[in-house]
């Protein structure tokens, strides 16, 4: 009777390995696919890298550049301004003093 029983553990010991060696397979299926999807999403990464030393930094600088001469164009204009502003009160001031001499 023992044989019997141990023949049944050998058959059921064979079912289980098998299983086991099923789902070890379907496990290393997945984890192949796991792998190719990341090698994808570095692909796609480096992409968007490139991208961004070639066009977007690019492009940022540009926009600095055209902002700092918007920003030396208008230092210029208010310095003018400031000019013009002191001019027109040496006018106001010599037309006030001229319509004094003219009343007298």
């Amino acid at each position: 009777m023992f044989k019997i029983f141990e023949r049944m553990s050998k058959v059921e010991n064979e079912k289980f390995q098998d299983a086991v060696l099923k789902k070890l397979d379907l496990i290393t299926d997945r984890l192949d696919a796991v792998e190719k999807g990341q090698q994808a999403l570095e692909k796609g990464q480096l992409k968007i890298e490139i991208r961004l030393e070639n066009e977007v930094i690019e492009k940022i600088k540009v926009l600095f550049d055209g902002w700092q001469a918007h920003e030396d164009k208008l230092a210029r204009i208010i310095d003018t301004l400031d000019d013009i502003s002191t001019d027109v009160r040496y006018l106001v001031a010599r037309v006030v003093k001229l319509e004094k001499l003219a009343k007298y």
